[in-house]
């Protein structure tokens, strides 16, 4: 349940402007669930958007990991998920 917590901080430091509560926040909602996909997306945009490129492609590349490592859910055709 804290990463969710966590990253409810995150989204209230977007809210406020305030990179270094997004950061702190979301890092230690990464810490509880690595693999939140949508997190790394965010984190990655608010540290592109401040200058912090190595923190940004660092979670960007993680984020892309969950990507490849994703598999095909059942109820999708094969041409469909080829096309997301």
């Amino acid at each position: 349940m804290l990463a969710y917590v966590y990253q409810d901080g995150v989204y209230l430091g977007r809210q406020s402007n305030n990179i270094e509560m997004m950061a702190d926040y979301g890092e230690k909602s990464l810490e509880a669930w690595p693999e939140n996909y949508t997190l790394l997306t965010e984190l990655a945009s608010a540290y592109v958007q401040r200058g912090r490129v190595d923190l940004a492609e660092a979670k960007a590349k993680l984020a892309l990991d969950l990507v490849e490592a994703a598999e095909k859910p059942t109820h999708m055709t094969d041409a469909h998920w080829r096309k997301t």
